[in-house]
């Protein structure tokens, strides 16, 4: 079987393999493998989450008469693999425990999830981390507004 070489660029640099067709055959082979393992590689995500467990301190803006009210919030998480237990609250001494608690690897990147049961409310929180701090939203049920979350590693 015969294929023209419609590159300038390729006869340049490996010159008529329309000469040597076993040539243009394992260059095929060699290019597959080279671009599939690239492929692979690329859309791999790894299997191992950071480990989420101590103390965390941020950040909550929690929105208020159209603005935005930053109010601190400190967690303490016991992550094992999949699981994520411990509390939240706006300091450490006021802590509510949480339910739900999950990490999960995704192609996005690790995904921490969890709730927040309070009097009367729920709060949902999705955070995800960037560069070893948790960035996300955290939603009251059944309400329409979100508020920013960033929570970064606290001194132990």
């Amino acid at each position: 079987m015969h294929f023209p070489v419609r590159s300038r660029v390729a006869p340049a640099l490996l010159g008529d393999l329309r000469e040597f067709p076993m040539s243009r055959t394992l260059l095929g082979l060699v290019l597959t493998l080279v671009l599939s393992s690239v492929a692979v590689a690329a859309g791999r995500t790894s299997t191992a989450a950071a480990d989420f467990s101590g103390r965390w301190s941020g950040t909550i803006a929690i929105p208020e008469n159209g603005k935005r009210v930053k109010s601190g919030l400190h967690a303490t998480f016991k992550h094992a693999g999949e699981e994520l237990t411990g509390s939240v609250g706006p300091d450490p001494a006021a802590q509510l425990p949480i339910t739900k608690g999950r990490v999960e690897i995704t192609k996005f990147g690790t995904v921490m999830t969890f709730e927040m049961p309070g009097q009367g409310f729920v709060m949902r929180f999705e955070l995800r981390e960037d560069h070893g701090v948790l960035r996300g939203l955290a939603r009251l049920a059944g309400q329409p507004g979100q508020a920013p979350v960033e929570l970064q590693p606290s001194e132990k």
